[in-house]
């Protein structure tokens, strides 16, 4: 039992080594880079409006409870 808890864990150990490393790589490529700067950006946007942030997030999130309260009452 413990050969293969050890075993386990050093299968666990690679496989976290090459998802960092997998990341490394991710966090270079331009499309991960502009995912970065938006996400910069309505961070910014946010501070500096957080009541039409908030308005903003509400109605979106009454709008997509409409359209998934609609698919349920039709699915009945």
């Amino acid at each position: 039992m413990t050969e293969r808890a050890n075993s386990d864990r050093e299968d666990v150990a690679d496989l976290q080594a090459r998802l960092e490393a997998y990341y490394e790589l991710l966090k270079e490529t331009p499309q991960y880079q502009a995912a970065q700067r938006a996400k910069e950006r309505v961070a910014h946007y946010i501070k500096e409006h957080p009541i039409q942030s908030a308005l903003i997030a509400l109605g979106a999130g009454f709008v997509l409870g409409l359209l998934f309260s609609s698919r349920k009452s039709r699915e009945r």
